[in-house]
């Protein structure tokens, strides 16, 4: 059990940006928006969509992948942030269904365009 323990925290600890991994790049940003993000966004949704994702994003960068993970591409760092804030929108804009579609549609077309960019990379196109 400490082994897997040690394996999960070397693992998260460790940036990867997917470069040339389109299922990893989609797998990947889809957890940082619905297993982190979706539920920052329900927990603020009283500060209403726009403040919930901007906090949830702000937070995020700062926290994690400036203060804890302190490795990476900037840009990695944050397209992360943008897909936890993207989808605090959508947790937070539940009850105003405009907001969560939106944010939801800009989510996958943004984790879309990763799969597409990867695919040509490691195609050599």
């Amino acid at each position: 059990m400490r082994d897997l323990w040690r394996k999960i925290v070397s693992e998260l600890m460790t940036p990867d940006d997917y470069q040339r991994d389109w299922y990893g790049h989609a797998t990947n940003q889809a957890g940082h928006a619905w297993v982190i993000g979706f539920p920052a966004g329900l927990a603020l949704a009283g500060l209403g969509p726009i403040w919930a994702a901007y906090l949830s994003g702000a937070v995020y960068l700062a926290v994690w992948e400036f203060a804890i993970q302190r490795r990476g591409r900037r840009a990695d760092q944050i397209e992360d942030a943008g897909h936890v804030a993207l989808a605090a929108l959508c947790g937070a804009g539940c009850e105003a269904s405009g907001w969560a579609v939106a944010g939801w549609l800009m989510s996958v077309i943004l984790i879309a365009a990763g799969v597409v960019r990867r695919i040509k990379s490691s195609s050599g196109s």
